[in-house]
C-alpha cells in the first residue's frame, strides 16, 4: 500500500512540474506561419551565340525560417 501512495504522489508531482514549464502566452506569441517571412524573386537570362538565341526566366518563391 505504501508503494502505491509513493507512486501516486510522484506522478502528481511530475504532472505539475511538466505543466509549469509551458504557458499559453508563449504559444500565442509565436504563430506558425507569418506573411512577413514570405519572399519572391527571380532571374532573367539572355544568351547570344553563334547563330543562336536563348531567353530564360527563373522565378522563385520562398519562406524565410530565420533572419
Amino acid at each position: 500500500m505504501n508503494k502505491k501512495a509513493i507512486l501516486i504522489v510522484a506522478l502528481l508531482v511530475n504532472y505539475f512540474l511538466v505543466n509549469a514549464q509551458t504557458s499559453e502566452d508563449d504559444e500565442e506569441k509565436k504563430p506558425f506561419f507569418k506573411k512577413e517571412n514570405l519572399f519572391t524573386g527571380g532571374s532573367v537570362n539572355v544568351n547570344f551565340g553563334q547563330g543562336t538565341f536563348a531567353l530564360g526566366l527563373g522565378p522563385y518563391f520562398g519562406y524565410s525560417i530565420n533572419k
